[in-house]
């Protein structure tokens, strides 16, 4: 889980402007994954519902494509 999230995140930080990073997904902390459901948490909801419209989609993606199966992304 922490190796998925290491390269998430730096894939991410290559991708985005550094305040976006810092602003929007350095805050963000993995809590599980199991069964293909990788549940990731947000600091308040503000920012749980701005990473969902802007970055579930790639998030999703990174993931699927690290553990090489569909993978349900819950923001919590």
């Amino acid at each position: 889980m922490e190796n998925f999230w290491q390269t998430c995140s730096a894939q991410l930080e290559q991708e985005l402007t550094p305040q976006q990073f810092s602003a929007w997904i350095k805050p963000l902390a993995p809590l599980d994954y199991e069964d293909g459901k990788l549940r990731i948490a947000a600091p308040n909801r503000f920012k749980l519902d701005w990473v969902k419209t802007q970055f579930a989609s790639r998030i999703t993606a990174l993931a699927a494509q690290y553990w090489e199966e569909t993978i349900d992304v819950q923001f919590v």
